[in-house]
Order: structure tokens, then C-alpha cells, then sequence
């Protein structure tokens, strides 16, 4: 049986229509039958359009969620469940109004602000500071699933918790591991590659992708086809009846364990005769040294900021399209685009195109050092 194509699939709750504008549609259309007829609030014709009007927007309101429960259910049944996010943790410094040892109760509450994002941290675990020592950290979780405040490692704090031995909190590290939840987008585009790929074998290399994104832990997924990488001399397009995997975690490799299971799931159903395996990504380090020109009135040390920013998004495993070399001129081309930037003075490393020696490629930033003139 064929596997429904989601494709065209589109999201008709765009079409949604308030009460509102149904009854003014309607007196619209009444008055095009009934051209002499005059609205007024006590005309059996308006109670009965406003009644009408509001049921039929709570009927277009269910009915154009339909496809999207529909697919939602589709993906359930095939064990492919939206990714709700995760909450980002700190490490918390918490300072004693003395050193007479107190303890900060497991669950105390701390509101970090960043600008215009708030958010709750809880701590995880009971801190006991001794007497003659006025500071300790522990381990605190945030209230929201979002990665609104990752990379943050300075911001005012409040202690929520009416503890009145604390005399300051303080960030002891900085904000990490918050994942925003899957959009619709993004669900959807990974149930249509799903359903693409149903099938009772895998035969294309988009097939041993789809599927290793589709396991629990696996993030990032690429396929090097006619390849052998238990063979360490060869190298991708010469190992005919082989097929070598790059997976990657969130934030880290997977266990052995893992990708031998991986392994051997996909080889179970794949066409006969077919070597499967599965490897680590490699990842590599590219360091940059830059000079770059600032704008007018521009605060250098927020440009510098920026700059390691857009270049860490651009050099993570989050996003690297698995090229086996960074261009220069990329790199020159991501730092132009951060605003503040008038222009790039020098790039002095990478000091040409860095090329990787291996296969199945992911690129992180290393030491970043940006100097604004």
C-alpha cells in the first residue's frame, strides 16, 4: 500500500473567520435578498445572525484543525512524537548575609532577567553552606521550555523566596541546554519525510536518514553512500554494497550501544546484501581570528558579542550542512551580515578555506578572538 504523501499538506487554520465577521457577512448577504430590510438590535433576523455567527466560527474553528490532529495521529501510531523542548539550568551562587551556615531549601525559586526575558529558575537540590563560609552554587532548572536565555551568563536576579539570610544570587555559570518546543513547521516537514520514506525497505540514501532521525537521541543524521567506514582506506563512492551513517546527539555523540543499534535495525531492513554502518560525526574545530570595522555610534563590545554569536551559530552541529570544507569567504559573509558591522578589516584564521580530511563532517567553533576598530 502506498504511503500517503503530505507534501501539499497545508495548515487551514489560517482560514479561521470570528463571529464578527460572519454576522457581517450575513447582513451583508441579507441585504442583497432583501434590499429594504433595516438592521436593528431587537430584529428577530439579528439575534438569530449572531447566534448562528457564533456557532458556525466555533465549527470552522474545529474543522480546520482536522488535518493537523489527523497527521498528528498518523505520526503517533508511528511512534513520532512533537518535541516539547527543555527547560535551560544555571549553576546559582547564593551569598550569605554572614558566615554563621545556612541552608538554601531544595525548590527555592530565583527570577532570572535578561533584558526583556524573565524567566523562574528552581533549584534542584538542598545547598548547605558551613559556618565560616558565606557563598555556595547549586544547580537550578528553569519554569519554561525555551532557548531564549542559553548563552546568557549575566543578569539580575531575585530571590522569589521569602529567605531573609540571603544578601545576593548571583549566575555561577552560564544558561544552557534550553530547546524550544518543535513548531508545526517543523513537525509536519518531518512527517512528510516520514511518509515519504515508508516503505518495508530501505533502499535510497535519504531512506537511512529519515530513518536514524526518526530514533530516539539521533539529531543530526547524514548518509556517505558506497562507503565503508570500517575500511580505513576507503573513501565515499568506492565501496560498492556499503552504506556508512553519520549520526549526532543534541549535544553530544551517541552511545556505542546506541548506534549499534542503529546499525543493525537498518540493516534488518535493508535490501539484501547491503552493508549498513553506523559512525560518529566527526567534528571539527574551525578557530577564527578576526578585525572588524564597526558602524557609527555603535557599542564595540556589543558588536563583539555578536559577531561570536553569529558565528557560532553558523559553526555548530545544530547547523552545519555536513560540507566538508568552511570557505573563507562564508565565514567573511556571516560576519558582514551582524549588525554593527560596517565591514570585515581582516580575517587573519582561518587563513584560507579549511578543508576536513575526514567523512561525515559537523564544524563547531573554537577560539573566537574579534577585535573591533
Amino acid at each position: 500500500m502506498p504511503s500517503p504523501d503530505l507534501s501539499p499538506f497545508i495548515d487551514l487554520s489560517l482560514n479561521d473567520a470570528t463571529a464578527q465577521s460572519l454576522f457581517e457577512k450575513s447582513q451583508v448577504r441579507f441585504l442583497e435578498l432583501v434590499p429594504e430590510w433595516i438592521a436593528r438590535e431587537s430584529n428577530i433576523e439579528v439575534l438569530l445572525m449572531e447566534a448562528l455567527s457564533l456557532q458556525v466560527s466555533e465549527l470552522v474553528y474545529a474543522i480546520n484543525r482536522v488535518p493537523n490532529n489527523v497527521v498528528q495521529g498518523l505520526l503517533a501510531l508511528q511512534g513520532q512524537i512533537r518535541d516539547a523542548g527543555a527547560a535551560p539550568t544555571v549553576n546559582l551562587a547564593f551569598t550569605m548575609v554572614d558566615d554563621a551556615g545556612y541552608v538554601i531549601p531544595a525548590g527555592s525559586q530565583v527570577l532570572v532577567e535578561s533584558g526583556e526575558i524573565q524567566m523562574i529558575f528552581t533549584t534542584t537540590a538542598l545547598l548547605n553552606i558551613p559556618a565560616l563560609s558565606t557563598t555556595g552554587s547549586v544547580e537550578s532548572v528553569g519554569t519554561d521550555l525555551s532557548s531564549l536565555l542559553n548563552g546568557i551568563s549575566s543578569a539580575e536576579l531575585s530571590l522569589i523566596n521569602g529567605l531573609i539570610y540571603v544578601a545576593e544570587v548571583t549566575l555561577f555559570s552560564t544558561i544552557v541546554g534550553g530547546l524550544d518546543a518543535e513548531s508545526d513547521v517543523e513537525y509536519f516537514a518531518r512527517a512528510t519525510a516520514l511518509f515519504q520514506r515508508m516503505t518495508t525497505t530501505l533502499i535510497l540514501p535519504s531512506h537511512f536518514v529519515t530513518y536514524a532521525l526518526g530514533v530516539a537521541g539521533v539529531f543530526r543524521a547524514h548518509v556517505l553512500d558506497n562507503y565503508d567506514s570500517t575500511d580505513s582506506g576507503a573513501v565515499p563512492g568506492d565501496s560498492g554494497g556499503h552504506v556508512t551513517v553519520s549520526v549526532y546527539g543534541e549535544v553530544a555523540a551517541l552511545s556505542n550501544p546506541a548506534k549499534e543499534s542503529i546499525e543493525v535495525a537498518m540493516e534488518a531492513l535493508s535490501v539484501a546484501n547491503l552493508f549498513v554502518h553506523v559512525q560518529d560525526a566527526v567534528i571539527n574545530t574551525v578557530n577564527v581570528t578576526v578585525t572588524v570595522q564597526g558602524l557609527p555610534d555603535t557599542d564595540p563590545y556589543t558588536v563583539q558579542a555578536s559577531v561570536v554569536s553569529a558565528l557560532t551559530s553558523y559553526l555548530s552541529t545544530a547547523k552545519w550542512d555536513w560540507s566538508d570544507t568552511v570557505l573563507r569567504n562564508n565565514l567573511i559573509a556571516v560576519i558582514t551580515n551582524v549588525v554593527g558591522v560596517s565591514y570585515v578589516v581582516t580575517l587573519t584564521v582561518p587563513a584560507a578555506d579549511v578543508t576536513f580530511l575526514t567523512f561525515g563532517n559537523l564544524a563547531v567553533l573554537g577560539t573566537c578572538i574579534v577585535t573591533v576598530v
